[in-house]
């Protein structure tokens, strides 16, 4: 099992020079390696990014979204077009980075809701969205694990069910899925079930050592009670290997990230709270 750091706990962007000394305290309390954020279409300052991390010997994942003018979902062709636009400059940044992974809320935008449960429709946009980028993933060699939220972030899917119908409907190797607890702590009733049903797609996971402050189905127990029959799991699968523990998606998730996803015109993110044990860390 490794274990990484979102840097999101920081910024949206953290390819300036400011961060480097936070990348190399990382390195040396003992993180494997960093997820950075990608919320722009810039290439040349990730390429610049990666060989200091290589420098620091990190490795790193790439993590990125959609937003409502770039919906993979939306009935506007021109928009959906945006969405094909922004996951290939997603895909480059990451490549140029030296990430082979890129994950995040990707098959559908963040904080945007119609109303009603998605659409056969809204679905099959999705799924044409990633096969059409699914080829330019395979070029630049970069894996997309599409993430699921939960209800109060996103409707196209919110179980681990749900998206791994997606991501086989999809059928391109180079698509694939995360879990993330914090999201399976809303919305899952079992992580065993949860984990199961996603097996064959799954590439990574998110955990998040917090009891969600929404009263969801699985948020019943806090701390290694709760995790460890997902850990247990997660091992009899053989996807523990890339665990990554995230005290990035916690209270200073940041008012950067924040702002952010409002200008964007998605919903603003809940605040959430930093576990004890990264407290400590981090401080």
């Amino acid at each position: 099992m490794k274990l990484g750091m979102n840097m999101l706990l920081w910024s949206t962007d953290v390819s300036g020079r400011e961060y480097d000394a936070t990348f190399a305290m990382l390195k040396d309390v003992g993180f494997d390696g960093v997820e950075i954020p990608l919320f722009d279409r810039e290439v040349d300052k990730y390429a610049e990014l990666g060989e200091r991390l290589d420098d620091l010997g990190l490795e790193r994942v790439a993590v990125g979204a959609r937003f409502g003018d770039e919906s993979p979902i939306s009935d506007d062709p021109a928009v959906r077009a945006e969405a094909v636009a922004a996951a290939r400059a997603n895909l480059d940044s990451a490549a140029a980075l030296g990430a082979t992974l890129i994950c995040g809320p990707l098959a559908a935008p963040l904080g945007v809701f119609s109303g009603a449960p998605p659409t056969a429709e809204e679905k099959a946009r999705s799924v044409a969205y990633l096969q059409e980028i699914a080829p330019y993933a395979e070029e630049r060699g970069v894996t997309l694990a599409l993430e699921y939220l939960n209800r109060f972030e996103m409707y196209l899917t919110n179980t681990a069910a749900d998206l791994a119908a997606l991501v086989r409907e999809v059928d391109h190797p180079r698509v694939r899925m995360m879990y993330d607890t914090y999201h399976a702590h809303i919305e899952e009733k079992s992580p065993r079930d949860a984990l199961q049903a996603c097996k064959d797609v799954l590439v990574h996971v998110a955990r998040l050592g917090e009891r969600p402050l929404d009263a969801g189905h699985g948020a019943g127990r806090l701390g290694d009670d709760l995790h460890r029959p997902r850990r247990d799991r997660l091992r009899r699968l053989g996807r523990d290997r890339g665990v990554r523990r995230l005290a990035a998606r916690a209270r200073r998730r940041g008012e950067d990230l924040a702002s952010h996803v409002r200008e964007r015109g998605a919903a603003r993110p809940r605040r959430r709270r930093v576990h004890p044990q990264w407290a400590r860390v981090l401080s």
